[in-house]
């Protein structure tokens, strides 16, 4: 997984316009994924953000835990969209 860098013009460093989700992770399976994409698709529809990109943002949650080395016991997985 690469990291962008965020443009200074991205209206969530600017006006922190942008939602997050928090997630679990136990041995390096990450719980509940599709009832977070839901409520982070619902706040982009409610905030009037482009839409998620559901395949994508499994993708990187998904991949997170173990990319991290965090394959054993509890461990949170943040996505963030701006």
């Amino acid at each position: 997984m690469s990291i962008d860098a965020v443009p200074l013009t991205d209206r969530g460093l600017l006006l922190g316009d942008g939602l997050f989700e928090t997630l679990l992770a136990v041995d390096g399976a990450v719980r509940h994924v599709a009832d977070h994409l839901d409520r982070m698709a619902a706040g982009c529809e409610t905030l009037g953000l482009p839409p998620l990109d559901r395949a994508a943002a499994r993708a990187l949650i998904e991949a997170a835990p173990a990319e991290a080395g965090l394959t054993e016991g509890r461990a949170a997985v943040r996505l963030t969209l701006t």
